[in-house]
């Protein structure tokens, strides 16, 4: 190889513009291998120059592959280009603005602007096609001068070559996605071509550009629908079907009182489908996707054609489908749908390993559903396909606050399965828990069965560790933690609850700080609830200062639950977390002063029963027992009107507001200065 550069720096030194071309052709050849021939731009700029064509051509080639923004070597190519533009052959012409259109910066922009805007009125039409197409690049670089060519490109628009129309139109459709404006006083001329033009592309290109247009100017909506209208019915090319469908979804023609037009946009879109082709299927499904948001009963009558779409092999589609589901979900729907997906997740290839939570939930989703699809089980999902298929399934059941949820307690059962399937994509651990809060705090009647699932959330992620796929995540058992502290009354089995928070936080190795604080606020109100075990004893004490008796068992189980939460806070006490000690500190004296309470409680104790102290039946009760916590409309704080005599501006101290104001703070001094 360094021979080979060697015999190439030897031939760019000869002054045989024969050698030295050839020698830059090599050079160039291997530039496009990634080997660096910057070195060589001044023996480039020399080959540029030739008055033969074959060597120019060879020069400009060089030069677009070589030639940096930054090269010094540009500043001496203006003068040269501005010879080949203005040359008597359209050949180095035509060379000299391709290589403009690779090369050009602001200065050379700048510089040439004139020369290349002459060109757009060149006799030959393939030198005014690159002139055009070449002016879009200066523009880029130097955009005065678009206020200088706007003119001639209008002029463009009626050039007798279709192809300068063509690539007129191009460059027109480019500056519209930066400034649609600049183009409205083009629209009866673009108008006009598209009425006329045969040519599919130019077709297609002038739909994209009046896609652009007519947000900027909504009286082209009625000038336009007609014709687009009349195009979907009527074409056979499925490029142009495709674009004249996706202007009128796109640029806002689609109202949503046209739902004759919608039914007929879906209808054609069908034929999307019918093809062997999966790019035409995809941007169907693209299509449905826009037309969803003003018409989801319309697509909604396609559900069997979006299900088709679910099982397809191509995850691409797949995932297009899947985003079409929350628009078009009835009440009626909500469960097949949710059914279907969940069978995906549940599919043999997709699940963790025989034995685990999840291996059991799959296999009663799979027991529950007859018509296994044998195309689900065969292909194994992809972790970003599952994660978009649960968020699916949350999006679509909680729509408008649950709009389409007849049954609180399938929900719940719904949300315990994606809990188990879903082990090892710890994105949507956090959502699951947040629906699972959500409907316990929403729904009444729910709550037996949501703090039950919390519960068996809680044990399946201490008993199945040692597998990442088949435990919950963390962050979803900080929400069952809450539930069950929240809603502890609801709890078959208080003392395991909290024998099990207590193992799962010990067994982690790095226990996260958030779920330490929550499980520290959450299992003193499960001990309330166990040794005051109804609110009725508590109100019951409260209105006729009656003591209840506990029985031996009892007394013994709140003791060792007590000295058990004493240990454990021990543990944290000392905690670097600030929340994690702050509150393992407070409940820890709490927990210490029952534990001293019970002690002298059982000196009480006849016939097997004992008389609780009043710190535990009457005072820790009424920490947690007093208000229930229900959930509250974002708007419930406006609607309560503050008093008249409340002054939110007036400062709390006044005194204080003077004191703070009459010192004097000496901003210069850095601190580091001695007392003198």
């Amino acid at each position: 190889f360094l021979k080979v550069i060697r015999e190439c720096q030897a031939e760019c030194r000869s002054q045989d513009l024969d050698i030295k071309s050839m020698a830059v052709l090599k050079l160039a050849y291997l530039e496009m291998y990634g080997y660096d021939m910057e070195w060589a731009a001044f023996h480039v700029l020399e080959v540029m120059s030739s008055s033969k064509f074959q060597q120019k051509r060879i020069g400009y080639l060089a030069a677009i592959q070589s030639f940096r923004k930054d090269s010094d070597i540009l500043m001496l190519t203006t003068n040269l280009l501005k010879k080949d533009l203005s040359s008597s052959s359209h050949l180095d012409v035509s060379v000299a603005i391709s290589g403009i259109a690779n090369i050009v910066t602001p200065g050379l922009a700048q510089d040439l602007a004139d020369d290349l805007i002459r060109m757009i009125t060149h006799s030959r039409p393939h030198v005014r096609k690159k002139a055009v197409l070449a002016l879009y690049k200066v523009f880029l670089q130097f955009p005065d001068a678009l206020r200088i060519a706007f003119p001639r490109l209008k002029d463009k628009l009626a050039d007798p070559d279709i192809s300068v129309v063509s690539a007129t139109v191009n460059v027109i459709c480019e500056l519209a996605k930066v400034n649609p404006n600049n183009c409205l006083p083009l629209t009866p001329n673009l108008f006009d071509i598209f009425t006329t033009s045969s040519n599919n592309w130019m077709t297609i290109k002038l739909i994209k550009l009046f896609a652009i247009l007519t947000p900027a100017e909504p009286r082209l909506k009625p000038k336009l629908l007609p014709y687009l209208t009349d195009l979907i019915e009527s074409t056979t090319a499925m490029s142009i079907l495709y674009e004249a469908i996706n202007c009128v979804v796109s640029s806002g023609m689609l109202d949503a009182e046209d739902i004759t037009l919608a039914k007929l946009l879906v209808t054609r879109l069908r034929l999307f489908f019918q093809e062997a082709d999966q790019n035409l299927k995809y941007v169907a499904l693209l299509a449905f996707a826009k037309i969803v948001k003003t018409h989801p009963q319309v697509i909604a009558a396609e559900l069997q054609t979006v299900l088709d779409c679910l099982a397809d092999m191509d995850f691409a589609i797949r995932r297009s489908a899947l985003s079409l589901l929350p628009g078009i979900v009835t009440e009626d729907s909500l469960f097949d749908l949710v059914s279907r997906l969940l069978l995906q997740l549940a599919a043999p290839k997709n699940r963790p390993q025989e034995g685990s939570a999840a291996a059991n939930a799959a296999s009663n989703l799979m027991q529950s559903d007859n018509s296994e699809n044998e195309h689900d089980q065969a292909v194994p999902l992809p972790v970003s396909y599952r994660m978009a298929v649960i968020n699916t399934i949350l999006d679509m059941c909680s729509t408008n606050y649950y709009e389409h949820v007849t049954n609180f307690d399938w929900y719940t059962s719904v949300l315990l399965d994606l809990s188990c399937l879903s082990g090892d994509i710890p994105d949507c651990a956090d959502r699951i828990g947040f629906e699972l809060r959500n409907i316990t705090v929403r729904v009444r009647d729910v709550r037996p069965e949501s703090v039950a699932a919390a519960k068996t959330l809680i044990d399946l992620a201490f008993t199945n560790q040692s597998s990442i796929e088949a435990q919950p995540h963390f962050s979803l058992i900080k929400y069952a933690i809450w539930i069950i502290g929240e809603h502890a009354h609801y709890l078959q089995d208080r003392p395991d609850a909290i024998r099990s928070v207590i193992r799962y936080t010990k067994s982690l190795r790095a226990a996260d700080s958030s779920l330490l604080a929550i499980a520290m606020q959450a299992l003193p109100k499960v001990y309330a609830h166990e040794v005051c075990p109804s609110n009725e004893s508590y109100a019951q004490y409260i209105a006729n200062e009656e003591y209840v008796q506990w029985s031996r068992e009892h007394y013994k189980t709140a003791k060792s639950l007590a000295q058990e939460l004493i240990s454990w806070l021990e543990i944290h006490s000392q905690s670097m977390v600030i929340e994690v000690q702050e509150r393992s500190v407070e409940f820890l004296e709490l927990f210490q002063i029952i534990l001293e309470s019970l002690v002298q409680s059982s000196e009480t104790e006849v016939n097997n029963q004992i008389q609780p102290p009043k710190l535990i039946v009457r005072a820790l009760p009424s920490l947690f027992n007093e208000w229930e916590l229900n959930a509250m409309a974002p708007s419930a704080q406006r609607k309560i009107r503050p008093p008249h005599d409340l002054n939110l501006d007036a400062p709390i101290d006044a005194e204080a507001i003077t004191i703070l104001q009459n010192i004097e703070w000496d901003l210069s001094s850095d601190g580091d200065g001695e007392d003198e």
